[in-house]
């Protein structure tokens, strides 16, 4: 055998198995969560579901696809889904988001998320992302008129403004006028406590109970399973319909799936909140309180913090 095509065949197969070790050593990470239809809404037959995580850092660029799932024909609602990407693609200080769709079997989009998914950076985890879509063209969903301030300019609040004592629900928000008029759209609140107002409990150790406003929807996680509905606006106030709940059952620590209960009954019975914020150089919204009612007649309150 010729000498210089042995080793040229030699190097060939060095260079082959260098790449496969490359290949199979790269590092792997995952965003996970849930993909939900608007209330009311049956999963399509024949229907492929397609997540992508997206880099959307330029804003001026075409986003590029940094992972991406494809599930055909789920058989149920929510569709979890598990998106792995290269972590090496990831700055600290780039944008990334989930974005969902729906098509059927001639490729024709049926569902879309409205509302964007941050991942990753910016606060933004990569763990039970739910993720809202609609039907194209529907027009069921309103994106609701923005709820008119209350409040005199900041100049004229203390530099703390907190919930006070109330006897009943009062729908009435008291927001800067410089701060989100919806009900802190964009921001992600971790619950502290709830229950009556003078009685309230504190979450359980070891649970997290989350809520984010993006739009018209509401998500979040209950300490178990993720959960996701719509905001609907009532004069200055709003209520929460149409909640679509995973069921999942966890067993620890005692008592997460009875609390996880109580708290979205509380949810769904909220008819007024109130912003805690403080005025500085950059007014910031640190906390976010809930009213309900109770069935003894009194009020509730859901009391949040931002992480």
């Amino acid at each position: 055998m010729n000498c210089r095509f042995y080793w040229a065949v030699a190097g060939l197969l060095v260079t082959a198995v260098f790449l496969v070790a490359c290949q199979t050593n790269a590092p792997e990470a995952t965003v996970t969560g849930a993909v939900f239809l608007s209330p009311g809404e049956p999963l399509p037959e024949d229907v492929v579901v397609k997540v992508q995580l997206l880099d959307v850092s330029q804003a001026d660029a075409t986003a590029v696809v940094l992972g991406e799932q494809i599930i055909e024909n789920p058989s149920e609602l929510p569709i979890p889904f598990t998106v792995a990407y290269d972590p090496r693609d990831i700055e600290p200080n780039g944008r990334y988001q989930i974005s969902v769709r729906l098509v059927n079997d001639l490729n024709q989009l049926l569902y879309i998320n409205s509302a964007t998914y941050p991942v990753l950076t910016q606060g933004n985890g990569a763990r039970d992302v739910a993720v809202l879509v609609e039907a194209v063209g529907d027009t069921a969903v309103v994106e609701p008129t923005p709820l008119p301030p209350t409040v005199p300019p900041p100049t004229a609040v203390p530099p703390t403004v907190t919930a006070t004592a109330m006897a009943a629900p009062t729908p009435a928000p008291t927001v800067d006028p410089n701060l989100p008029t919806t009900p802190g759209d964009g921001f992600v609140f971790r619950l502290m406590a709830f229950g009556p107002q003078r009685g309230q409990k504190d979450v359980l150790a070891g649970t997290e109970i989350t809520v984010r406003f993006v739009g018209n929807q509401i998500v979040g996680t209950a300490g178990c399973n993720q959960y996701a509905g719509f905001i609907v606006p009532v004069n200055d106030y709003f209520n929460i319909n149409g909640l679509s709940v995973t069921e999942m059952v966890c067993t620890e620590p005692p008592g997460i799936m009875e609390q996880e209960r109580d708290y979205l009954s509380s949810l769904i019975g909220v008819s007024g909140y109130q912003f805690a914020w403080q005025a500085n150089d950059q007014s910031q919204i640190t906390g976010l309180e809930l009213y309900y009612p109770l069935a003894n007649g009194g009020v509730g309150v859901l009391t949040f913090v931002t992480p």
